[in-house]
This record gives C-alpha cells, structure tokens and sequence, in this order.
C-alpha cells in the first residue's frame, strides 16, 4: 500500500520543505533500539511479520507497536491483501533517514570525545 496524498502532505507542508517536527518524531523512533532494529532489518528485504518476528527476536506484541508507530510516521509499507502474507518495506525516507544516522553514529565514534563538547570556534 504506497503512501496516501495525505500522509505525503503532512510529511510536507505547501511551503515545499520537510515538516520539521514529523522529522523529529521520526528520528526519536528509529533512534531506539528496538525500532532500529526493525528497520535494519528490513533494510536488507522485505519481510512478512512472522520473518520479522524471528530475524529480530521481538515480542509480538512489541513488534506490533513498532510497526503500527512506523506506519503512521511514513516509515514503512506493508504490502499484501492477506495479513500473513502482507510484506514490510522501508520507504525511500526511512532509508534516507538510516542511512544519515549511520554517518552521524559513525562520524561521532570516529571522532576524539574530549574534543567532542568544547566549544566550537
């Protein structure tokens, strides 16, 4: 099921440019770990839940609400009429967004920690 001409608007207002605060949301979701790993998972191929459910080792009922909270933020797409066979994809945001906070995560373990908090002149 692709995005809805809603969900798309409220990702982004007329001004033309990401709304920043469904930005944030996003972020603070997948920056938790369980979430990520759900979306890492699915990075690598689309899955149904039950594949899901054993590639992350999650609770059902825990899986359920991270991918019920991925949906309302645009982050992933279930494909499949029936709910067994009903697939999970990243959206092309969700990689977008995966991919930026690998290099942030990446950049900061690169870099010197007792330079990381002085001031930056």
């Amino acid at each position: 099921m692709p995005l809805s001409p809603d969900a798309i608007d409220t990702m982004i207002p007329a001004t033309g440019s990401m709304d920043i605060d469904h930005l944030w949301r996003a972020i603070r979701k997948v920056s938790n770990q369980d979430p990520m790993v759900v979306v890492s998972t699915l990075a690598k191929g689309d899955m149904t839940f039950r594949e899901l459910q054993i590639a992350t080792n999650l609770t059902v009922n825990n899986l359920n609400h991270i991918l019920y909270d991925m949906r309302q933020l645009n982050l992933i797409i279930p494909i499949g009429k029936k709910k067994s066979q009903r697939k999970y994809h990243i959206t092309r945001y969700c990689a977008i967004l995966l991919d930026a906070l690998i290099r942030l995560q990446n950049t900061l373990n690169d870099s010197d920690s007792k330079e990381e908090f002085r001031a930056h002149i």
